[in-house]
């Protein structure tokens, strides 16, 4: 939530199946699964642009959503990465999976990515 009271979250529609959801001035948007399987919500800025991820075997997209437009940075990010933060100043926080080679922090600004370090190879992440 942030401070205009715009919230963004998920609901599990059936079994793992989750879909996006992105509350505004009294409407509820649901965002469906987007590219594919499921789609979720992470965080919210104060000027309204949510990130989330939405999994597409075997691939999880990253992306951005206004209220409006859903901007899919899997081609920016990386072929399996997910976003979890952004902030006032659009810098968002997630993580890449190598596929194998185990997966590591980013911050992603304004087209570029700063790589903050691989996690150990025993820590999931994504959905």
């Amino acid at each position: 939530i942030n401070d205009a009271g715009q919230i963004v979250g998920d609901l599990s529609v059936s079994g793992d199946t989750h879909r996006a959801f992105y509350y505004s001035n009294g409407i509820l948007t649901d965002l469906g699964t987007l590219v594919g399987d499921g789609s979720l919500l992470f965080d919210i800025n104060n000027f309204g642009i949510a990130v989330g991820e939405s999994y597409q075997a075997p691939w999880i997209h990253p992306y951005t959503y206004d209220g409006s437009i859903i901007k899919d940075l899997f081609y920016e990010l990386g072929f399996s990465s997910g976003v979890r933060g952004i902030n006032d100043a659009g810098k968002m926080v997630g993580w890449e999976s190598n596929l194998g080679w185990g997966s590591h922090a980013f911050i992603y600004n304004d087209g570029e990515i700063k790589n903050l370090g691989y996690f150990d190879d025993g820590l999931e992440v994504g959905w």
